[in-house]
């Protein structure tokens, strides 16, 4: 990573299911949104109801936060909401596990405030910060497939390194 980003003083690598970064002071614990730091994937086109579709995405991303920042939660909520009879919308919300409840709802809100005017009503919308990111798409693409409740993962058996 370090060469790939040229041997810079920090840098942060998104990849599907995995985030990785490196910075030159303690960023463990701290909320960042910066836009500098950020990363918006919007999928086209357009939804033909945009405001039935807004309204089903705002539900699953407001029911995925809601369970990501609940106490025990480990920073992760992932929903699924019904758009029509034959298309429903997954959303999932995800803070890094340095974070308290109150950092991961503060950087989740800014991550969803943003979803209106970077996404509008495209069929799959994410927006990454270095301490979280929010998804969602109208096919499940989290894992495991449950649409709701708590993660079936035990996060007790992954472990955070801190390189100094």
């Amino acid at each position: 990573m370090v060469s790939y980003c040229n041997y810079t003083s920090d840098s942060r690598l998104w990849y599907e299911y995995c985030f990785m970064r490196y910075d030159n002071y303690n960023f463990l614990g701290e909320v960042d949104t910066r836009e500098d730091a950020s990363v918006t994937m919007r999928q086209w086109p357009d939804m033909d109801n945009p405001k039935a579709f807004q309204k089903a995405a705002g539900k699953a991303m407001g029911k995925a936060t809601a369970q990501a920042v609940a106490v025990g939660s480990s920073g992760l909520g992932r929903a699924k909401e019904q758009y029509t009879p034959f298309v429903s919308v997954y959303a999932l919300a995800q803070c890094t596990r340095d974070l308290s409840p109150p950092s991961c709802a503060q950087c989740l809100s800014a991550a969803v405030s943003k979803f209106d005017k970077a996404c509008g009503s495209g069929p799959g919308c994410q927006i990454d910060y270095s301490s979280c990111w929010a998804r969602y798409e109208i096919y499940p693409f989290y894992f495991p497939l449950a649409a709701a409740g708590r993660a079936t993962i035990d996060m007790t058996k992954y472990t955070k390194v801190t390189v100094h």
